[in-house]
């Protein structure tokens, strides 16, 4: 017999292809959107702004307002340096401008956020973050330190009637506050030799014009420096320096 040379096959054995489309996994889900980084920055820059505003403003007022309200002078303030020769007026004086410094600076990143994260931006608001931070906390602790134990070696009976109480407290503790409040809310970046070299040359600077104070008043703005001799104030000068450093 002939038998045909393509025989049929079974409908059973051809493939068979499914053309339902089968619904996806649950794995194959999109991912999920990214967290709102961008608005919680700018939360935190709104939050620095407010502090750094209520902070110059506050600062600003009890320098250079509140003093002329009570008629009230600081002493020396005659010579070259002006009131620079007392480390506290200084102090207040580059806080106050590091406030207002502060707050441009965030409020320019609040207008173009990319550039917050740009040299030098940032890079030179942390450097005077540290300078302001190391001469707060030595006004501290050396005030408060003297105060406590020998007052009149840093505030003379007769000047402490004159000297308002108010200003007293704002300048040396109220000022170390608000940059150890400064240093736990906006993020810092210490750059050790950047700030070893700032900090020398503050220390240099404030020393030569504690010289020069004593050539034209003929004594020590401290009175405690006056009951030192030279070595002894070189130490001084040296520890502190050492001390804002470390």
């Amino acid at each position: 017999k002939r038998q045909d040379k393509n025989p049929p096959t079974s409908s059973s054995s051809k493939p068979t292809t499914n053309t339902t489309n089968t619904p996806k996994s649950s794995s194959s889900t999109s991912p999920a959107s990214p967290a709102p980084t961008a608005l919680i920055n700018r939360i935190f820059t709104l939050l620095y702004l407010l502090f750094y505003f209520l902070s110059f403003a506050s600062d600003f007022f009890m320098f250079y307002i509140y003093p002329q309200l009570i008629h009230f002078s600081f002493p020396d303030t005659h010579t070259l340096f002006r009131h620079r020769i007392f480390l506290t007026l200084l102090n207040h004086e580059l806080q106050t401008y590091y406030m207002l410094f502060s707050f441009l600076l965030y409020l320019f990143f609040l207008i173009f956020p990319k550039k917050a994260t740009s040299f030098p931006f940032k890079f030179i608001h942390d450097r005077f973050f540290i300078l302001n931070l190391i001469i707060s906390s030595i006004v501290g602790i050396y005030f408060w330190g003297l105060y406590l134990s020998h007052k009149e070696l840093i505030i003379p009976a007769a000047y402490e009637k004159l000297y308002p109480v108010e200003l007293n407290y704002w300048q040396h503790l109220i000022v170390v506050g608000l940059m150890w409040i400064d240093f736990g809310l906006v993020p810092h970046k210490m750059e050790f030799w950047a700030d070893v070299v700032l900090l020398s040359v503050f220390g240099a600077s404030y020393m030569v014009i504690c010289v020069m104070a004593k050539m034209m008043l003929g004594r020590w703005a401290y009175p405690f420096l006056n009951r030192m001799t030279e070595a002894q104030i070189g130490v001084l000068f040296v520890v502190s320096l050492v001390f804002g450093m470390g």
